[in-house]
């Protein structure tokens, strides 16, 4: 299938909302869905929505059985200390624009809300992969510089 959580810009963007509904993505903010691996193997998908007040949703999603693998969509990459917990294998995030600017010998110069902490491509949190994708655009500056735009996808693969 196909799924995205919303970012904060485009939370109240129609336009966007429209063309994810058509385009026949589904939306996970603040749900869990199961889907199954081709080896019959249960995973656990779970959005968590920029706006979330509770993680209810997670602990349901869990309590209903064990999965071989547990990944959360979220677009707030600092959003990964709040589920830690949880245990999840993998984390998908952006935001950051994995610091927009960058310098030889220094990390990103600019660090966002909700991206402070985390903004490079990948990390590794209690035993968790946490990937970040740079995405396409800017923040308040128009400039990236060190910096390459990424569109990333994602292919899960049992080792």
């Amino acid at each position: 299938g196909n799924y995205y959580v919303d970012g904060d810009n485009d939370k109240y963007n129609s336009s966007f909302t429209n063309l994810m509904i058509e385009s026949n993505f589904i939306n996970l903010n603040d749900i869990c869905e199961e889907i199954d691996s081709k080896e019959n193997e249960s995973i656990l998908l779970c959005g968590l929505d920029t706006n979330y007040s509770n993680l209810d949703f997670i602990d349901e999603g869990i309590s209903n059985k064990d999965y071989s693998y547990k990944i959360l969509v979220t677009h707030y990459p600092d959003y990964i200390n709040e589920v830690l917990d949880y245990s999840f294998n993998l984390v998908l995030s952006g935001h950051s624009y994995n610091g927009q600017i960058k310098l030889p010998f220094v990390n990103g110069l600019i660090k966002r809300n909700h991206a402070s902490k985390y903004y490079n491509e990948h990390y590794i949190v209690n035993n968790t992969n946490l990937y970040i994708s740079g995405g396409l655009g800017t923040d308040n500056i128009n400039i990236r510089f060190l910096n390459k735009p990424s569109f990333n996808l994602y292919r899960l693969v049992d080792k």
